[in-house]
């Protein structure tokens, strides 16, 4: 019986930290969520409610494919108000955070991105843009490649549906590695 009771607890614990929406779509709440050290975004699942004109979100971390993330930064608002936004990492930076706030005057989110630089000796390459990972009124649900980082977001806004479709920018990563002449 106590098994049971662990098994089931841990059960619980888990949907509450992969399960929970970061906002409610009602409210149109703010909301900032950031990886643990040395881990990065690897999944996104949001939904929109036609209800509200918004979309609640909710992010899932793994274990970056490199030894550390390091230099940490946040980029300011990636705003252009009912516009596509288009945002990636600089140099080889990894997202592991967004904070995004809703403007109720024109029903559209911006967003802030947590860019993280990976180890020395370690480069991005191969990176390839996801076609649209949902359909406006849609629910989204995109997982990164085993062996890939999240680099970059890009979205456009339609002003009739008052909602977002997304792309990721996605990349492999590899070491530099010195050659003998």
């Amino acid at each position: 019986m106590m098994l049971f009771f662990t098994l089931f607890l841990t059960v619980v614990l888990a949907a509450q930290v992969y399960g929970a929406w970061l906002n409610e779509a009602q409210n149109k709440e703010s909301f900032r969520f950031e990886c643990p050290q040395n881990q990065a975004i690897s999944r996104v699942v949001s939904e929109h409610g036609n209800r509200y004109e918004d979309r609640k979100f909710q992010f899932v971390c793994s274990r970056a494919p490199v030894r550390s993330l390091t230099s940490c930064e946040w980029s300011d608002f990636t705003y252009t108000r009912n516009k596509p936004l288009h945002y990636q990492c600089h140099k080889s930076g990894v997202i592991t955070g967004v904070y995004s706030t809703y403007d109720v005057k024109y029903q559209d989110r911006k967003f802030s991105f947590q860019c993280c630089s990976p180890s020395d000796g370690v480069v991005l390459h191969a990176c390839e843009t996801t076609s649209w990972t949902n359909e406006f009124d849609r629910r989204q649900d995109f997982k990164v490649p085993v062996g890939n980082v999240m680099r970059g977001w890009t979205s456009i806004y339609n002003s009739y549906k008052h909602d977002r479709r997304y792309a990721i920018t996605y990349c492999k990563v590899g070491k530099i590695v010195a050659i003998d002449d």
